[in-house]
């Protein structure tokens, strides 16, 4: 039979350091992510699975006749569109970001 041992833990320190129920508050130098561009992911998110598949689904029976390499290649291009698009608007959205930084 093993032995138990009971390890006891120090008391929390005295100060402002013992776990509080109180909510933390933000740091001055934490920033919050502006809604906008949770919009623009959840967007680009829901994108980025339903074009492919809706582009594949839509092809392959109407335009390439049950060819599905084709339609799986076209599924491929819709996903990598819809990427670069999210990309630019991201970078656009950081250049703007940073020239009223600079202003």
């Amino acid at each position: 039979m093993s032995a138990r041992r009971n390890i006891l833990k120090p008391p929390p320190p005295k100060g402002g350091d013992a776990v509080s129920s109180k909510p933390k508050e933000f740091a001055p130098n934490q920033k919050t992510v502006p809604t906008g561009t949770l919009a623009k992911l959840l967007i680009f998110t829901t994108a980025i699975v339903v074009a492919p598949l809706a582009s594949y689904f839509l092809t392959v029976d109407r335009v390439f006749n049950g060819n599905s390499t084709y339609s799986a290649a076209t599924a491929a291009v819709v996903a990598n569109i819809v990427l670069v698009g999210y990309l630019v608007i991201a970078l656009q959205e950081e250049a703007g970001e940073d020239s009223k930084k600079k202003r």
